[in-house]
């Protein structure tokens, strides 16, 4: 599926206003970082995560909690677009 056209304007740059973005995908480790930088929106997110690790999919709150758990992801400044 193509990028919508202003994909790349609607997310704020990680680090601006103290958020940091990240992603949670349903697929594969590395899928989701992968289709992020074929669309050219990667440079908006400090990491992807997938719900491998947790063995459940989203919207499991337990799966979301990991990645908001994960080092480097501090829940009180950070964005989570799953």
């Amino acid at each position: 599926m193509p990028v919508h056209a202003g994909a790349d304007a609607a997310p704020t740059r990680p680090g601006q206003g103290g958020s940091a973005w990240f992603t949670l995908t349903n697929s594969v480790p590395g899928n989701g970082s992968a289709v992020l930088a074929r669309a050219g929106l990667a440079h908006h997110f400090e990491r992807s995560f997938s719900v491998a690790p947790a063995g459940t999919f989203k919207p499991v709150p337990q799966t979301c909690r990991g990645v908001m758990d994960a080092p480097g992801a501090p829940a009180d400044a950070s964005c989570l677009a799953a």
